[in-house]
């Protein structure tokens, strides 16, 4: 058991560009809640005439590119994860096939060492004492 959970990797040994697709997802998540409250305010700040006097939050023809921001964001997301999730699905059968053999070559030299060479000392030393049993007898 202990030789077989050893050729288990460790679950927190990822690719590092699993750690990079995670980072871009969570950019996407945190440029679409920025481009939802910036929507928001431009919308609050066009019904009131102008609340914070800065132009990217007054005027009313940023409401189109911040909806496309609201829009794109999770859109983009979306279209990463789906272009992940095959090559996630290759780097781990990869992996599992690697896991797979390093624990049937282990497995195969614990059965030589704790099965197969007891049994051939002991064919061996049963094959002496025939010989020697044989020649015994004359």
């Amino acid at each position: 058991g202990e030789v077989i959970a050893s050729t288990v990797p460790d679950p927190e040994d990822t690719p590092s560009w699993w750690r990079t697709v995670s980072f871009v997802q969570h950019l996407l998540v945190a440029l679409g809640a920025a481009g939802l409250a910036w929507l928001a305010t431009l919308v609050a700040s066009w019904w009131a005439g102008g609340l914070t006097g800065i132009v990217a939050f007054d005027d009313p023809g940023f409401i189109g590119f911040a909806a496309a921001i609201v829009v794109a964001a999770p859109v983009v997301g979306w279209l990463t994860d789906v272009g992940c999730r095959n090559l996630v699905s290759v780097a781990a059968a990869q992996r599992r096939e690697r896991v797979e053999l390093t624990s049937a070559e282990r497995v195969r030299a614990i059965a030589e060492e704790r099965i197969l060479a007891p049994v051939e000392q002991e064919l061996r030393r049963y094959q002496e004492y025939s010989e020697a049993l044989v020649s015994a007898k004359g």
